[in-house]
C-alpha cells in the first residue's frame, strides 16, 4: 500500500518536473504560434460577438502580448470592425469607437492578456 502511494507521488513529481521544463523551454516562436489564431481572426470578419472579441481577445492581445502602441492597436481593431460592418451592420457604430478606447485602456490598466 505504501509502496503504491510512493510510486504515485513519484510519478506526479516526475510529470510536474517535465511540464516545468517544457514551459521554461518555450520560445517566442512557440508563443507566436500559440496566438496565431488571433492573427487569423483579425483577417476574418464575424457577424456576432464582436464586443466580446474586442474585450476578451483583441485588446488584451494587441496591448499585452504583442506590445503594440495604443494608436496602432486602435487602428487594427477599427479596421477589423470595418470589415465586420461590411459583413453585417454594427448596431450603433459610434459606440464601437468608445468601446475600442475603453477596452484598450482596460487592457493597459489591468494588464490582462
Amino acid at each position: 500500500m505504501h509502496l503504491l502511494r510512493f510510486q504515485l507521488i513519484r510519478s506526479r513529481e516526475t510529470k510536474t518536473k517535465k511540464l516545468v521544463e517544457r514551459s521554461k523551454n518555450k520560445t517566442k516562436t512557440d508563443i507566436g504560434n500559440y496566438y496565431s489564431w488571433i492573427k487569423h481572426l483579425l483577417q476574418t470578419p464575424i457577424e456576432d460577438y464582436r464586443k466580446l472579441v474586442i474585450n476578451l481577445i483583441l485588446a488584451p492581445n494587441l496591448i499585452n502580448v504583442r506590445k503594440l502602441p495604443y494608436q496602432e492597436s486602435y487602428t487594427i481593431i477599427k479596421n477589423w470592425l470595418d470589415k465586420c460592418n461590411d459583413l453585417k451592420r454594427l448596431d450603433n457604430y459610434r459606440n464601437f469607437e468608445y468601446r475600442i478606447n475603453y477596452e484598450l485602456n482596460r487592457a493597459i490598466n489591468n494588464v490582462i492578456g
